[in-house]
């Protein structure tokens, strides 16, 4: 009877080590991804920033054009 119960704790004890090594493991290739995406979001920042402005210098200048 205590058989099932005892074949359920030790997969579950299994399965909690195996999770605890393979997150140690994964921990640097997970920090590396996470690097890798906050050097995307930052260069995709600095790009949207050099769009608004030319954007903005265009239409300052245009506006400015057609007053003089």
């Amino acid at each position: 009877m205590l058989k099932p119960f005892a074949m359920l704790a030790g997969v579950g004890v299994l399965g909690v080590v195996a999770f605890k090594v393979l997150g140690v493991l994964l921990l640097p290739i997970l920090g590396m991804f996470l690097g890798f995406l906050m050097w995307a979001l930052k260069i995709a920042f600095i790009v949207g920033l050099i769009w608004w402005g030319m954007n903005m210098f265009k239409r300052w200048s245009s506006e400015r054009g057609s007053e003089a």
